[in-house]
């Protein structure tokens, strides 16, 4: 049975099939003129076939004049980006459909809870009344026990992943260059105490990424109004965890106690950023948390080494 995969690369093939044979005829034709044209003419219509070819199979050019003792010359540069665009989408994909099942995963987890919540008032209704016969009651109980199955079926997809290792310099690496544009255009200072080797960790790179971006977003609005407009970003090892530290000199959190609560009220956008970041990482064994001490806010991204993972296995 032919699978997806084999169907697209038939259809890559084919399609540079079709763009050769495209050029072999433009080729043609100009070789039959280069004899009535001037040589520059000449020149820009042999690089015509190759240009049409980079286009249609997602290459890059470059062109580029320049001057000879025989006159001028046109100079082209094509390489074939496709393949970095199918590994920069293919990895899009896979960090979309993780990101999901953490989602999923979290949303099934308060789903769970609500219904067992819900499940064990219908218990003790059922115990302090009689309405075991009640048509409505029964109803209510078939809906919880439908809740309980959904919550179930999410925390079985979420659980359905695999282990994975992110170099987290790589990642501290690309995290200042999303994040210092932003905070300078606002007139905020970043300082970033990110030295020395940094150890592989449990996560998933392109979800690591923005959760370091959403605490720095998160500085940003807090310091619109304050005199001082710094961010800082530290990376320290704390009881066998690597904790990246996030601090600001605004105002602080009034309420620390609902960060991490979905669909906040009064949040900036839908009040889901840290909650899906925790998530994200509590998946992989890390943590998110709130440190109130200290001037400004401070949020502490907290990781597993590999090594120490390895070790709390096999203990």
């Amino acid at each position: 049975m032919t699978t997806r995969l084999d169907r697209f690369l038939a259809y890559s093939e084919s399609r540079r099939a079709t763009v050769c044979a495209i050029a072999g005829i433009l080729t043609a034709g100009v070789a039959c003129a280069d004899s009535q044209l001037p040589d520059a003419t000449v020149g820009f219509l042999y690089l015509l076939p190759i240009l049409i070819a980079a286009s249609l199979l997602k290459a890059w050019q470059i062109l580029s004049t320049y001057r000879t003792s025989h006159g001028a010359g046109l100079a082209a540069v094509v390489w074939d980006a496709s393949e970095n665009l199918r590994d920069r989408e293919g990895s899009g994909f896979d960090s979309m459909m993780a990101t999901s099942r953490v989602l999923i995963g979290a949303m099934s987890h308060e789903i769970r809870n609500l219904a067992s919540a819900a499940a064990g008032a219908h218990a003790r209704l059922a115990a302090e009344c009689p309405v075991q016969d009640n048509e409505r009651y029964q109803v209510l109980g078939t809906l919880i026990r439908g809740l309980e199955k959904i919550a179930s079926s999410g925390l079985h997809a979420a659980s359905q992943r695999e282990a994975v290792v992110t170099d987290l310099g790589t990642v501290l690496d690309e995290a200042p260059i999303v994040i210092e544009p932003g905070l300078r255009d606002a007139g905020i200072s970043l300082i970033w105490e990110v030295a020395g080797a940094l150890p592989l960790v449990q996560a998933d790179h392109f979800s690591l990424l923005p959760v370091f971006v959403n605490p720095a977003r998160n500085s940003a609005q807090a310091l619109q109004a304050c005199p001082v407009r710094e961010v800082g970003v530290s990376v320290a090892v704390e009881s066998d965890l690597v904790a990246v530290h996030f601090r600001d000199s605004g105002p602080g959190v009034a309420q620390p106690d609902e960060l991490f609560h979905p669909f906040q009220a009064g949040a900036q956008s839908v009040g889901l950023g840290l909650y899906i970041s925790r998530a994200s990482l509590r998946a992989h064994g890390g943590g998110l948390r709130y440190n109130p001490d200290g001037p400004g806010s401070c949020f502490t991204v907290e990781l597993w080494p590999v090594e120490t993972q390895v070790e709390k296995q096999c203990q």
